[in-house]
């Protein structure tokens, strides 16, 4: 009998080959998750930041029509921490620098906003003319 209790007691638990398989399958599994995990995540900021900035927009026409005059939007970089995009309007007469009583939005970085189109295939940049 007690042969029979030794014998369960040696193959009971995992081998070190079927923990190291186990061990294998999980990192190969995590090295092709993390890199679509970034991407959905840097995604989801930049739908997020252009929810923001499509509202700040939305609000400047109704602080426009509610003052009865024309604003204009700007954006800057701030090249210092913390790194951001800003948006902010003025009245369209008003040439001032920002400042803290000025209708603005702040967007987290690695945001930047780029003068003209980019990339394979990218079309021209429309000239401010051409919109007015």
């Amino acid at each position: 009998m007690s042969r029979d209790v030794t014998s369960a007691r040696k193959h009971a638990g995992f081998s070190l080959f079927e923990l190291a398989v186990v061990i294998s399958v999980g990192l190969i599994l995590a090295a092709i998750s993390i890199p679509r995990m970034n991407n959905v995540i840097s995604t989801m900021k930049l739908r997020a930041s252009m929810t923001t900035v499509s509202s700040f927009f939305q609000n400047v026409r109704m602080l426009a029509v509610k003052k009865n005059t024309t604003m204009t939007s700007f954006h800057f970089n701030r090249m210092t921490l913390p790194y951001s995009l800003v948006y902010y309007t003025k009245v369209y007469t008003d040439g001032s620098a920002l400042n803290k009583f000025d209708s603005q939005v702040e967007l987290e970085a690695p945001i930047n906003a780029l003068d003209t189109p980019r990339g394979v295939g990218a079309q021209a940049a429309i000239p401010n003319s051409t919109l007015c």
